[in-house]
């Protein structure tokens, strides 16, 4: 019986031992989720597009080409 428990207490070591690397890896994946999660939000606003400022932007553009047709409502071309 003197083998029987040394074996087991080595083994509930080795559980043990292997259940707290697993708790910590889990925890380094959620802290390196939510790191990454912050990143990419954060990324993408400073890199986001406005797109109302977008569309002033082209249509003041467009009427500053000339003939751009702001006179001619019809859009036709003058001959």
């Amino acid at each position: 019986m003197s083998t029987v428990r040394p074996l087991t207490d080595g083994y509930a070591s080795l559980m043990s031992q292997v259940g707290i690397r697993v708790q910590g890896a889990q925890f380094a994946a959620e802290v390196s989720t939510s790191i990454a999660d912050n990143i990419e939000r954060d990324r993408t606003a400073v890199a986001g597009v406005n797109l109302d400022e977008e569309a002033a932007k082209l249509l003041q553009f467009q009427q500053s080409l000339p003939g751009s047709g702001k006179d001619d409502a019809g859009g036709s071309k003058h001959v």
